[in-house]
């Protein structure tokens, strides 16, 4: 609650440390600033990672499980303009000179995925609220299913997703990858199946070439 100066509690809370780093917690809820008629700004029923441990002093990061039920988050815009997830937090603020040594002596750019390697990871039941009081409309993403399959940068990465866009069902599968150690360089296969609230069925097929630089695009449609 002091880091967000927002209201926060929190169920049960699990930690391991061996042969599996891993958190385990249940009822988290985030609270709104307090001049919002709604309460919540982010529910979570259930949540867990585990990360191997012996991996990590090598930097490389093996997940077992990364596993998130039920998120439910409430994005909402009051007729002043004032957004609910605007002033999360307190920032402290940076000294002139720390800035100026960030600008001149910028460090190597590190790809956050090297070695990384995912077994299970899920997010189940999802929902995204968007409250626009001013223009008074209302969008929901519900039933919010993704789950990913041998997540890493050697292999292509299976990807099942589907949800309802104010209850209009909509679906992706397919893979992406290998995507190599730099995802910004390369050229990464796509073969992508999408369906649009029962109206659209579209098949993507080809790859991106460096997407952080060049952004190449061979796609069949």
């Amino acid at each position: 609650a002091e880091a967000t100066g927002r209201p926060f509690t929190l169920g049960d809370l699990d930690v391991s440390v061996f042969p599996w780093a891993g958190v385990a917690l249940s009822d988290m809820n985030l609270g709104n600033p307090p001049d919002f008629k709604e309460k919540d700004f982010i529910q979570v029923e259930s949540f867990e990672v585990r990360v191997k441990l012996l991996p990590l002093l090598s930097r490389k990061l093996e997940v077992k499980r990364f596993v998130m039920s039920s998120p439910h988050i409430s994005l909402i815009r009051r007729k002043d303009g004032l957004g609910n997830w605007e002033g999360l937090g307190k920032v402290s603020p940076e000294p002139a000179a720390e800035k100026k040594v960030a600008r001149e002596k910028p460090g190597p750019a590190k790809s956050p995925l090297r070695g990384l390697i995912v077994g299970e990871f899920a997010i189940t039941d999802g929902r995204v609220r968007w409250i626009d009081q001013a223009q008074k409309t209302e969008k929901e993403l519900s039933d919010f299913n993704l789950r990913l399959d041998d997540v890493s940068p050697d292999r292509p990465i299976k990807i099942d997703l589907s949800a309802k866009l104010d209850n209009r069902p909509l679906a992706l599968e397919g893979k992406i990858g290998p995507i190599g150690s730099d995802p910004s360089q390369g050229t990464i296969p796509v073969e992508l199946a999408i369906k649009l609230f029962d109206e659209l069925n579209l098949q993507l097929n080809g790859q991106v070439t460096d997407p952080g630089s060049a952004r190449q695009f061979d796609l069949s449609f």
